[in-house]
């Protein structure tokens, strides 16, 4: 009986290398040539090496202030598109790829979050920052905290979105990634990627999937198209999570101005989340946006920079009003927020 069950378990095991095996080999990486032809590499994209690491990133504007975005688990920059010309009216910002995801390089690696933390700091000294208000969204929002503890003298500010950091039973990502932590099985699914899944998997991420363009889903789709990508997303899904748990205790230390905000129907990290930061960050100022879900800078674009601006002008001297009203680029407000808290 036990040896039958092995003898299946063995015979799907090497369908499953098989059939990862075949789907690598027709679904070959795309080149950087290529996916700039497409236009998924836009021409303001810079390149910089950190840590032997190939790093796209952007900038833009000036100002004696400057901003650092940090995307998501298998995000890119993109996801700051729609702010980053309104921010940059007043602020220098930066964002870019991290090693892994996007259109940086994938080298071999654990991708843990020390990683990371260290990974962004040495971004920062490769483009000249000494300092910086962090902005990370999901597993960026966790890699800047990070930062923030293991690097206070380089962080002037934290704006929290969605972040990660807490062990939670209520995580809702999409059944298939959670699938993909399984040996065998998540390299199966890599190989064969398709369009209708990253469509799935990013309109799960949204409260109303009706925003998910196309030009959204593409620029995460082609990012899962280059050499190295789904090595990069299952080390990061597969990863022990004991090192972060370690840091967790340390999150009331943060002693930098702190803005968290969070999208209220957020189903990938649970609105409980957002309150326990506001609960373990002294002096934090949690904004919690109606209608909105895991990624309130694309799909609430007007809100978020209207409360992200509004945050850094109180740090400035200039009045908030001076800071909303650019140019007309920030959409009027119907719904407000749920609740701004601050202790």
């Amino acid at each position: 009986m036990f040896r039958k069950i092995g003898i299946v378990i063995g015979i799907c095991i090497a369908a499953l290398v098989a059939l990862a095996a075949f789907g690598l080999i027709l679904s070959r990486p795309l080149s950087d040539e290529r996916l700039r032809e497409i236009g998924v590499i836009e021409s303001d994209s810079l390149f910089v090496d950190v840590d032997g690491v190939r790093t796209r990133y952007i900038t833009q504007g000036e100002g004696h202030e400057t901003i650092v975005f940090i995307h998501g688990f298998s995000s890119s920059l993109y996801t700051w598109r729609a702010c980053l010309e309104a921010i940059a009216k007043h602020y220098r910002v930066y964002a870019l790829d991290l090693k892994g995801f996007g259109f940086s390089e994938k080298p071999p690696s654990e991708y843990t979050t020390d990683e990371y933390a260290e990974f962004v700091v040495h971004f920062m000294d490769a483009v000249g920052l000494k300092t910086a208000t962090l902005c990370g969204n999901s597993m960026g929002g966790q890699i800047a905290w990070r930062i923030a503890l293991q690097y206070p003298d380089r962080v002037d500010k934290l704006i929290l979105v969605d972040a990660g950091g807490y062990p939670s039973s209520r995580r809702g990502l999409p059944f298939f990634v959670k699938l993909a932590k399984l040996p065998g099985i998540g390299e199966a699914l890599g190989a064969f990627t398709s369009r209708d899944r990253i469509r799935s998997s990013v309109e799960s991420a949204y409260y109303d999937d009706s925003k998910v363009t196309q030009q959204t889903v593409d620029a995460y789709y082609y990012s899962l198209k280059t050499e190295g990508a789904m090595h990069a997303v299952l080390a990061r899904l597969r990863g022990s999570w004991s090192e972060q748990k370690a840091w967790v205790p340390r999150i009331p230390e943060l002693k930098v101005p702190t803005l968290i905000i969070w999208g209220e129907n957020d189903t990938w990290i649970p609105l409980e989340d957002g309150e326990r930061f506001h609960k373990d960050i002294p002096g934090s100022k949690l904004v919690v946006l109606r209608d909105c879900g895991h990624v309130p800078q694309e799909e609430k674009p007007g809100e978020f920079l209207a409360h992200v601006l509004e945050f850094l002008s109180e740090h400035e001297g200039s009045t908030p009003e001076e800071r909303i009203l650019i140019d007309g680029t920030i959409p009027d407000h119907t719904e407000p927020p749920v609740s701004v808290l601050s202790v």
